[in-house]
């Protein structure tokens, strides 16, 4: 079970099991997030440097460069989750027909 760990950021001791579980999108949320990706980068190719201000185009930039990858890392994490997944049924599959 997690535990509220005290400090300024709200964090959680977790196991790994809820670490794992957490970490795992449903099919609906993969497409938000990759709905979400999507209008990021499109803004993120819209977007025109202004000579007279470059600070504020920079800062912009960086700006949906950082949503884009907290969203890419939430969708890598869920990916490796299912892959590692698939291989442990692959490999207990495997297993299972060769010592029946």
């Amino acid at each position: 079970m997690s535990h509220l760990i005290p400090n300024l950021l709200s964090s959680y001791l977790l196991s790994p099991e809820e670490e794992e579980e957490g970490s795992k999108l449903t099919v609906t949320q993969t497409q938000v997030i990759q709905n979400q990706i999507a209008e990021l980068t499109q803004q993120k190719l819209l977007l025109t440097p202004d000579t007279t201000n470059i600070q504020n185009y920079v800062q912009e930039e960086s700006y949906l460069r950082g949503q884009i990858d907290s969203l890419s890392y939430l969708l890598t994490t869920s990916e490796s989750l299912s892959d590692e997944s698939i291989n442990l049924n692959l490999a207990e599959a495997s297993v299972a027909t060769i010592n029946p």
